[in-house]
């Protein structure tokens, strides 16, 4: 991942990157930081801690997987989500964008 990525016709780099099987983030020289997780849903109303907190706001927040769900709140440290009930284990993948 440290070779130099195009944006809008500027080379943009990797500046750090760390994380594991759960999750991770990397953060690039425009400013953008991108944080991905794995989530495991124990309960239908759930507050996720990002990683890594945003220095100034998140721009997008994709959940990756086949869920009813509902952003209650959102900042720069994390997400409240309420999700449908289910007596199923359910796991999902979540990317966050933020600047």
């Amino acid at each position: 991942m440290n070779a130099p990525e195009q944006a809008q016709g500027k080379t943009v780099q990797v500046l750090s990157s760390a994380g594991n099987e759960s999750g991770g983030y990397t953060t690039y020289s425009n400013g953008i930081v991108t944080q991905r997780m794995s989530i495991r849903i124990t309960m239908p109303e759930m507050s996720i801690k990002f990683p890594v907190p945003f220095p100034n706001e998140v721009i997008s927040l994709q959940i990756l997987g086949n869920l009813n769900y509902c952003v209650i709140d959102i900042s720069v440290t994390g997400a409240k989500f309420l999700f449908e009930h289910s007596d199923l284990s359910r796991q999902f993948k979540m990317v966050v964008s933020g600047v």
